[in-house]
């Protein structure tokens, strides 16, 4: 809540683009530039003085949402594949994901080469308890591969102690 508060208090004009579910949330907050998306569903913003449009697409991922005890799965979840057009130059947002091959060869189909994504490959072990909800370094590039990518750049590791890999741990078995 903290870094969201703070973005928006230094931001005032920002638009907000979230998983339906979760503009109701960021209304307590009192953030009222909010637009919800559910997956596959897209956008296009349009920027003052800019001469490209930037197109916006919320794609599901394997997680879960909620906040508290008692709100479990009442938002969605996912990551953001975002273009611009005419350059057509494509980069994906994984989001907080465990790996299913549907999902992300999906997207791959969909959106064709994507030119950079940022996957995560941290907070894995034990693998039994966290596989369905993050994945490890080598599901990472598998989704680099389902998906097409370019290039992709780890990221999720060393942020929160979330799980029992060493902090450093995940670069490492990226390799």
């Amino acid at each position: 809540k903290k870094a969201v508060m703070e973005l928006n208090r230094l931001y005032p004009k920002i638009m907000w683009v979230v998983p339906t579910g979760v503009k109701k949330l960021l209304s307590r907050w009192g953030i009222h530039r909010v637009i919800e998306l559910t997956w596959w569903e897209e956008i296009v913003l349009h920027f003052e003085n800019r001469i490209t449009d930037l197109f916006l697409s919320f794609v599901p991922t394997q997680h879960f949402s909620g906040r508290g005890a008692m709100d479990k799965n009442r938002s969605l979840w996912g990551g953001f594949v975002a273009y611009a057009h005419p350059i057509q130059k494509r980069f994906y947002f994984v989001g907080d994901t465990g790996y299913n091959p549907y999902d992300f060869k999906n997207i791959g189909e969909k959106f064709g080469v994507i030119d950079l994504s940022l996957i995560p490959i941290g907070t894995y072990v034990p693998h039994k308890f966290m596989d369905p909800v993050h994945i490890d370094p080598d599901k990472a590039v598998k989704i680099h591969q389902d998906v097409g990518s370019r290039l992709s750049v780890g990221m999720h590791w060393n942020t929160f102690r979330l799980s029992s890999e060493p902090r450093f741990q995940p670069p490492y078995d990226l390799f």
